[in-house]
């Protein structure tokens, strides 16, 4: 899957919770469809640019990788997060692609739908 179609999941989520309490469930790797390592990767990638932040993190110990506590952490997209999600344009057909999916998806349901009525 293409790292920017996990970051526009990544924001919605984040962004879902402005201002209300943050849901770790929002951005578990099966709600974004990546694996954690990914998710985590690209979570610290967008904290260390600054378009989020909030984000509790592991420090290195023993060498491990570093990681995101998301159940402690309270994560929020910056003024500088929001003008990236704005200029972006690999962000942008990636959203697009995900509106596109999401449309097809309730178009199936509700055919499905219709079709047990029947």
């Amino acid at each position: 899957m293409n790292d920017f179609t996990v970051i526009a999941r990544l924001l919605a989520a984040i962004r879902a919770y402005d201002g209300k309490p943050f849901n770790a469930a929002a951005v578990s790797p099966a709600a974004l469809k990546t694996d954690e390592a990914t998710r985590d990767l690209l979570a610290l990638k967008l904290q260390n640019a600054g378009y989020i932040e909030g984000l509790i993190t592991t420090e290195d110990i023993d060498n491990a990788p570093q990681c995101v506590l998301w159940r402690s952490s309270s994560p929020s997209i910056t003024l500088a997060g929001l003008e990236y999600a704005q200029e972006c344009k690999p962000l942008h057909k990636a959203i697009q692609t995900l509106a596109q999916d999401a449309v097809t998806a309730a178009v199936s349901a509700t055919a499905s739908g219709i079709t047990n009525l029947l």
